[in-house]
């Protein structure tokens, strides 16, 4: 029996040792709206993602809450990793009643299976391969639509 604990405790240390640290940092990159296009030596808009997504590979699944500067430290196992808003872990329904209510004069809403597909979609992959590593990850805002999924702007256009 004490051996049968033993091993447990051996597999149990041994599973533990093998996540390693891994900073992530999301971003919000604005799309270019309208106007004189960027120069190519104009930085990229980003800012923060302040919230919480959620992160899942095959051994591993967590949620995790990100500080202000849209960063965060969690051990994960060497693979890869699809990330997702935690937005949409929300039912169908509820952010189809967020977007409804949004100003209809701006916005059309494009349909229930617009919600169903783009909660099946990741924000983004990445891959943890080494024994520490640092991801930025970034959602890129639509023009007019910011973030919000399975809209169409239908207000006017601004240059």
């Amino acid at each position: 029996m004490i051996q049968i604990i033993y091993f447990l405790l051996l597999i149990l240390v041994s599973l533990v040792g093998c996540k390693s640290p891994v900073k992530i940092l999301v971003s919000i990159e604005a799309s270019h709206c309208g106007g004189a296009p960027p120069m190519s030596s104009t930085p990229i808009n980003l800012s923060p993602f302040q919230g919480k997504v959620i992160v899942v590979g095959a051994g591993d699944s967590i949620m995790v809450a990100l500080d202000e500067s849209g960063s965060a430290t969690l051990k994960l196992a060497k693979g890869t990793y699809n990330w997702y808003r935690m937005s949409k872990s929300q039912d169908t329904e509820t952010i189809k009643k967020t977007l409804l209510n949004l100003n209809r004069d701006l916005y059309k809403f494009i349909g229930d299976s617009c919600i169903k597909d783009w909660k099946g979609i990741a924000d983004g992959t990445f891959t943890v391969e080494t024994d520490s590593f640092d991801f930025e990850l970034r959602l890129k805002k639509r023009c007019y639509t910011d973030l919000y999924p399975c809209l169409e702007y239908i207000g006017p256009y601004y240059n």
